[in-house]
């Protein structure tokens, strides 16, 4: 080898090495509700089971108060937060390693009539590389807004408010050129609710899916992708009257659908355990009834119905997360229970902890949650109920954990607090 072709690769070693350094030094991302594709799966490791008030990183107070849930790309961790009376809201970014507020843009709105246990800031925005999305209900408009990191509005698009008696409280999601959410109306002819896409540059729509004009149960879940196994991806949506929906994200066309197995409305989330899709509907502070479909290859591949159960173990609020063959349902009573995924049999239920509105999230074995009353319950992801860690946060939760580059984040009405391994 001649010194020319040393130096070159050594040049090659230097860029290389660079190259996985920076693309590891933030770790993954958590880039909307639940992080990657919403199932609340991360690769961190080694995470804390427990902690007290001297443990923390850093703890910010934020403006007002909210139930979404905080959102991370590289440096920054992003939250909303709204005030008492929902007619200003605020989102915010941090240094993940310091809690320094970088900025902080503030909206005003007309309030929308909504649940005591709802808020204008229940809405967790979705990132990608350079845009953070986040959508704002109020009772003349719904605006869905595009921020670049450092703040600067690069566009916002104005939609029909929403005749929702509970209040709005779905979250974006990005599908590569697209931002992507359900629009629901209630208990009205016109207009009807929508499945909507929007150009992520400019936020013109791309295409809309409409309701039929008797589903009169809106659905508050935020949709997942699904990838089939010729590599074909759909977007999963759910409804009472349409069921379970897998979409074509170019052409928002409804490739498949099952009818029939969302008996009530849904709020969770869809939730992906290799080839099947779970989802759950209910009403009156508890599930209804869970189905499992499991779609075939293609246009034409016939969607199977796995099973379908009701129970008192199913959640209405919270959505389940699929672990290793297992789903874990979180129930709003307090409940927390563990079937096998494929046939539906219920391995293990107990209640080790208040009610539950918050969704779980998984890292290196182990499942974090926080209960109603702000208590962070750590369990072993298993088929055994193993109680591994409990922290008492001080102040009520209804939000999701996050984690990215070994801090988990956690957010209360009013509080964002960091944690390091």
């Amino acid at each position: 080898m001649n010194s020319n072709t040393k130096q070159l690769a050594i040049l090659v070693l230097i860029l290389l090495c660079s190259s996985f350094s920076s693309s590891s030094s933030f770790g993954e991302n958590w880039d909307r509700f639940r992080g990657p594709n919403g199932q609340g799966l991360s690769v961190e490791k080694n995470l804390p089971v427990s902690w007290s008030e001297s443990d923390y990183s850093w703890v910010i107070k934020l403006s007002g108060k909210g139930y979404s849930s905080p959102v991370v790309w590289g440096d920054k961790v992003f939250i909303t937060s709204a005030s008492e009376d929902n007619s200003k809201g605020w989102l915010a970014a941090y240094n993940v390693a310091t809690g320094k507020e970088l900025w902080k843009k503030d909206y005003s709105f007309t309030p929308l009539k909504m649940h005591k246990l709802n808020s204008l800031a229940a809405s967790t925005p979705a990132l990608d590389g350079k845009h953070i999305y986040s959508i704002w209900y109020g009772k003349d408009k719904t605006r869905l807004i595009a921020l670049d990191h450092d703040g600067g509005e690069v566009w916002s698009k104005d939609f029909e408010a929403t005749t929702l008696p509970l209040g709005q409280a779905t979250s974006p999601i990005v599908y590569k050129d697209m931002v992507i959410f359900v629009h629901e109306q209630e208990n009205t002819k016109e207009p009807l609710g929508k499945w909507i896409a929007v150009d992520k540059k400019n936020g013109d729509v791309r295409w809309s899916i409409e309701h039929l004009a008797d589903d009169n149960k809106a659905s508050y879940l935020v949709p997942c992708v699904y990838t089939d196994r010729a590599g074909k991806d759909v977007i999963v949506f759910c409804s009472k009257q349409r069921g379970v929906c897998g979409v074509d994200p170019s052409s928002g066309t409804i490739v498949w659908q099952v009818e029939g197995v969302t008996p009530a409305r849904p709020i969770a989330g869809p939730v992906i355990s290799g080839d099947l899709i779970l989802n759950t509907s209910g009403g009156g502070g508890g599930g209804k009834g869970l189905s499992v479909v499991r779609p075939g290859v293609g246009a034409d591949g016939k969607v199977e119905t796995v099973y379908t159960l009701k129970g008192k173990f199913i959640p209405y609020v919270s959505t389940p997360i699929a672990v290793d063959g297992l789903f874990f349902f979180y129930h709003d009573k307090g409940n927390i229970a563990c079937i096998d995924s494929l046939t539906g049999d219920i391995k293990w239920s107990e209640k080790p902890a208040g009610r539950f509105y918050s969704s779980p999230v998984y890292a290196d074995g182990k499942l974090y949650c926080m209960d109603m009353d702000g208590k962070l319950i750590v369990l072993a992801a298993g088929g055994k109920f193993e109680m591994l860690g409990e922290s008492d946060l001080g102040e009520s939760s209804y939000s999701s954990v996050a984690m990215s580059n070994g801090r988990v984040f956690l957010r209360t009405f009013t509080k964002l607090i960091c944690v390091e391994k």
